[in-house]
């Protein structure tokens, strides 16, 4: 038995009212006064000696009329939990045997909790199990509300990647207990690039993850690097443009892991035929649009200047001005261009697997409506309406009974 709104009990202290009322009430009948009694007057002071209770069957009903009215509005209900309670320990995987974390654990096994993955289903813990995909912690949050458990407490990393979708509110039956990261060390690629070795290696803490790349001379790498096609077409008067990005496809290539393989051929020799991933287009003419991916400058065509590559579809690009030193450098030309032309779709699987950035817990759950989610609301209005039948039948009786006894 519990209530939702354990503050109107108080209101069990109107009782006193009608005992009050019933202690205090005298029906004083009619007096014939005979002889010499008639010339006695009353007395003016009160007199409380013969003060008792009258009408106590009217007295109980309304005592009792008051008692479900209070029952009502205090939110009594009766769970069900009690005789089929679950309480459990859920961790995320990885964190079952940490040594922060196992005299919790072993503590709270002895109070009968049950040891289960914070993974979709929930499974038991077992040594055996292969988990595997990334978890969702707002869904999962969601799930573990709907198994209408009466305790759980939650270990997890809280890494920001597991944090998708819709922030919700936390129930206030779920404990989540956040791990404080450490910095992490990895190597996400190590690629054989001829006489020299790309490798680039990562650091990531709660707070960020960040980079470095070294060119080692001799290569130790077993992954031979990809190669990256590139057709430089140009026309008379695009001489100097031509030098600019021939600088920064020379740049990108000294510390990206892709060799190069740069043609330079002006329109006439040029051929839409030619097997290549990338054409970069310098010339007024309109570029013939083929199946390849294409930077073109045209200014024939709408252009913002205020950006230096603009997409118009997923394979082409559009280049929004001349090329020169003021403009490789001010724009980060270098910067800009490798963004689209190398890839990133071979480091995406290591940076997720590796990434140890947390979200806070303030702003992990939201604070909106911090109200009890569990299971018990609906209990407590299928409750009210026979709160509502009591009170109804019993004010029915107490009317009808005041009225017979002419109070």
């Amino acid at each position: 038995m519990s209530f939702l709104n354990p503050i109107w009990l108080w209101g069990l202290t109107g009782l006193l009212i009608p005992v009050a009322i019933h202690l205090l009430s005298r029906k004083e009948g009619n007096v014939i006064r005979l002889g010499s009694v008639r010339h006695i007057m009353d007395s003016a002071s009160a007199r409380f000696s013969s003060i008792r209770l009258n009408e106590i069957w009217l007295l109980l009903i309304r005592c009792l009329l008051l008692l479900f009215i209070i029952l009502l509005l205090s939110g009594l209900y009766f769970s069900s939990e009690s005789r089929n309670s679950k309480k459990w320990i859920l961790v995320e995987k990885g964190l079952e045997r940490d040594t922060d974390f196992m005299p919790l654990v072993d503590s709270l096994q002895d109070q009968g909790f049950e040891l289960r993955y914070l993974y979709e289903g929930f499974p038991v813990v077992d040594d055996d199990l292969e988990l595997n995909g990334n978890i969702n912690y707002w869904l999962l949050a969601q799930a573990l509300q709907a198994e209408s458990v009466e305790r759980a407490v939650v270990l997890s990393n809280n890494y920001l990647k597991n944090f998708t979708g819709q922030r919700i509110n936390l129930p206030d039956n779920i404990r989540w207990i956040t791990k404080s990261p450490t910095q992490h060390e990895f190597e996400l690629a190590s690629i054989d690039i001829g006489e020299f070795e790309w490798k680039r290696t990562g650091s990531s803490s709660g707070l960020k993850t960040q980079f470095s790349t070294q060119i080692l001379e001799s290569s130790k790498a077993t992954v031979k690097a990809d190669t990256l096609s590139i057709i430089l077409v140009s026309e008379i008067g695009f001489e100097y443009d031509k030098k600019i990005m021939l600088a920064a496809l020379q740049a990108i290539q000294q510390t990206a892991p892709f060799i190069f393989i740069n043609s330079d051929v002006t329109i006439s020799e040029y051929s839409p035929t030619h097997k290549t991933d990338w054409v970069i287009w310098l010339s007024d003419r309109k570029p013939e649009v083929h199946d390849v991916s294409m930077i073109a400058y045209n200014t024939a065509e709408i252009f913002n200047d205020q950006v230096l590559f603009e997409q118009v579809t997923p394979t082409y690009w559009r280049l929004n001005t001349r090329l020169n030193e003021g403009v490789a450098l001010n724009s980060h030309l270098t910067i800009r261009l490798s963004e689209i032309l190398l890839p990133v779709e071979m480091f995406v699987g290591r940076l997720e697997e590796n990434d140890r950035r947390t979200l806070p817990e303030q702003a992990a759950w939201s604070s909106l409506n911090p109200v009890s989610d569990r299971k018990t609301a609906s209990v407590s209005e299928n409750l009210n309406m026979y709160w509502m039948v009591l009170i109804c039948f019993t004010l029915i009786i107490e009317r009808l009974l005041a009225l017979k006894r002419n109070q």
